[in-house]
């Protein structure tokens, strides 16, 4: 395997109707691929890029599209 790809989720027509996504109607259809595999089907995007090693662990890699850089860094004990 070793590959890195993009978190995908497959959305039924009747939660896609609905908003899957909580944000606007806009922001719903920047989420969506259509069309991925076969005509007709949707794709939730989550915008993350994941890796699945050898043994199927999977791991978080990056981000893709809007980043948040005005997030503070972890503060840590001491």
């Amino acid at each position: 395997m070793r590959e890195t790809g993009l978190l995908l989720t497959s959305v039924p027509p009747e939660v896609l109707e609905s908003g899957f996504y909580k944000g606007s109607k806009d922001k719903n259809e920047q989420k969506i691929i259509r069309n991925v595999f076969v005509d007709g089907d949707d794709f939730f995007t989550f915008g993350d890029l994941i890796h699945l090693d050898k043994e199927y662990f999977v791991y978080f890699k990056d981000r893709i599209g809007k980043k948040f850089s005005n997030i503070p860094p972890p503060l840590h004990p001491e």
